[in-house]
């Protein structure tokens, strides 16, 4: 009896001395010698079978391993998320009733980076035309699911509503394992007290934050299951965008909620090219089509993209990258200030060579240039700030699978005579 006795206190002297260092074990994913673990983020006491605690008598509770000072670098680490299985999401992140207009993915903006983008921008109403007078209003984020939600610090000043200069934040969702919604643009966040960088759960249809004065936030999901070719992998957009995936694609939803996701459509009044939601790749290998960085830099700044245009299937065009503060002298191509301007293809092959697709235009064989191409009656698109300037007309050609000349003709409209398509020093060359 005495030597029972001796055990039992021995025991529960262990047990307190272990309870001090539970904060440092790494997350239990599953049940240990026949305990059951509670997964929920407030767990600090661990059940055996029959729901009584073990008999282990008072004790400090373990430290906080999510708290600022725990020591967690990653906040995924504080709990323990489930490998995805469809539909991991509930609701979208907006109300479908105030939302004026849904981009696919895949638009290009020479300022913000110049290749197609993997997230789509989603408008809030009454419109985009939002002045100083500040009538936009700001629309409530709604958590899309039971999910793990940490806020970033705040963006750097040039990252900054556009009409209060206010800083804006990034809200990471992660529903599930492979699956994160990463919210650019928020410029308002619902979350209480929050330390940023802390992790928090969140439960589905929670407010969590709300739309800024620019009248719009960026909507971007990453699943790791999905797969994006790009010609060059490495590439840091290429990194950056490899599983990005469309936000309202129907498998990630319940069907009873499928009818309240937006639609695709263009803040002008246009139409999707592809009727779809668009991709994060443009990039079709062994031809012009997609991105490509000037093969002289030191970085990948100096960018040009062959695109189709997200609305308008009778539009393709050149994504040239802009010099910041704006100039008229783009890094990509100097004679030419950055931009988008677009051509309509020719596909009646009355002019061979003049304004074909980007994807007809492929390298020769056994390792030759392929042919000059021309295009002509290049329009840049206009914006509020800049001038319309007049008609261009551009020549290219592939010299191998992953090298690209252009040359930009600013003042001559049309392409003329093919003998006159030679490249003078004025060219640029560009890599994948």
């Amino acid at each position: 009896m005495e030597d029972l006795a001796r055990a039992r206190r021995w025991l529960l002297a262990a047990t307190l001395v272990c309870a001090s260092c539970i904060g440092s074990l790494p997350p239990i994913d599953g049940p240990v010698d026949g305990l059951a673990v509670d997964k929920s983020p407030d767990a600090s006491t661990t059940t055996v079978p029959d729901g009584t605690l073990p008999d282990a008598g008072p004790s400090e509770p373990p430290p906080d391993p999510c708290a600022p000072d725990g020591g967690v670098g990653d906040p995924s680490a504080c709990f323990r998320l489930e490998a995805c299985a469809d539909p991991v999401l509930s609701r979208f992140v907006l109300d479908r009733e105030e939302i004026e207009a849904s981009t696919p993915l895949g638009i290009v903006d020479p300022q913000a980076g110049t290749v197609p983008t993997g997230w789509m921008r989603v408008w809030a109403l009454p419109g985009r035309d939002n002045g100083v007078d500040g009538l936009i209003r700001k629309l409530p984020i709604y958590a899309p699911a039971d999910a793990l939600v940490t806020v970033d610090e705040p963006g750097t000043p040039d990252v900054a509503d556009r009409v209060t200069g206010i800083a804006l934040h990034t809200l990471t969702i992660r529903p599930c394992r492979e699956v994160t919604i990463i919210l650019h643009d928020v410029e308002y966040v619902h979350m209480g007290s929050y330390d940023p960088q802390r992790a928090a759960f969140v439960a589905a249809g929670a407010e969590i934050g709300e739309t800024g004065d620019d009248g719009f936030i960026d909507v971007e999901l990453q699943d790791a299951r999905v797969e994006n070719a790009f010609a060059n992998p490495d590439r840091s957009y290429a990194r950056n965008q490899r599983h990005d995936a469309c936000p309202i694609q129907p498998a990630y939803y319940p069907a009873a909620v499928r009818t309240l996701l937006p639609d695709i459509s263009d803040p002008d009044g246009g139409t999707p090219w592809n009727g779809e939601c668009g991709s994060a790749s443009s990039d079709v290998p062994g031809t012009a089509a997609g991105a490509w960085v000037r093969s002289d830099a030191t970085d990948e700044g100096p960018r040009i993209a062959l695109v189709h245009h997200p609305y308008d299937a009778h539009r393709v065009g050149f994504s040239i990258a802009r010099r910041l503060p704006p100039s008229l002298s783009s890094p990509s191509l100097p004679n030419l200030a950055g931009g988008l301007y677009w051509f309509t293809p020719s596909t009646d092959g009355a002019h061979p060579g003049v304004n074909r697709s980007f994807d007809e235009l492929r390298p020769g064989a056994a390792g030759a240039s392929g042919p000059t191409s021309c295009f002509e009656q290049v329009l840049a698109e206009a914006t509020l700030d800049e001038p319309h300037p007049a008609p261009m007309s551009v020549l290219a050609q592939m010299l191998d699978e992953g090298t690209l000349l252009v040359e930009a003709r600013p003042g001559v409209a049309a392409c003329g005579d093919a003998a006159s398509w030679t490249f003078s020093a004025r060219a640029a060359r560009f890599s994948r």
